[in-house]
C-alpha cells in the first residue's frame, strides 16, 4: 500500500510495521495542481493553501515531498495540452453526474 495509508493502518494498529522498499521497487506517484481560469475562488484559495507552509507540513507529515514548479508550457502545445484536460474533465463530470443513483433504486 501507499505510504500514507500505512501511516494511517498504523495509527489504528500500532503492532503493524512499515517496511520501506529499496528504490528499485518503489512506485512514485506524480501529482500535479492546476486552477482553470474561471474556476470557483474557493479552487484558488485551496491551492494557495495547499502550496502555503501549513499545508506543505501537512502533506510532508503523510509523506508527501515538496511541490517543484512546472512552468506554464506556451505555444500551440501547451493550448493543446490544457484543452484536452479539459475537455476530459468535463466529459468525466457529464459521465459522473449521469451516473447518480438514488439509494432505492439498488
Amino acid at each position: 500500500m501507499y505510504y500514507t495509508s500505512a501511516l494511517s493502518a498504523q495509527q489504528i494498529s500500532p503492532s503493524l510495521q512499515i517496511v520501506e522498499l529499496p528504490d528499485s521497487l518503489k512506485v512514485q506517484a506524480d501529482y500535479g495542481l492546476t486552477v482553470l481560469k474561471g474556476a470557483n475562488p474557493g479552487g484558488s484559495q485551496l491551492a494557495d493553501y495547499i502550496l502555503s507552509p501549513t499545508g506543505q507540513q501537512i502533506l510532508a507529515k503523510y509523506g508527501f515531498s515538496s511541490p517543484k514548479s512546472v512552468p506554464e508550457p506556451q505555444g500551440v502545445g501547451g493550448v493543446l495540452l490544457a484543452v484536452s484536460v479539459a475537455f476530459a474533465l468535463q466529459k468525466k463530470l457529464v459521465a459522473a453526474k449521469q451516473q447518480k443513483v438514488k439509494v432505492g433504486d439498488i
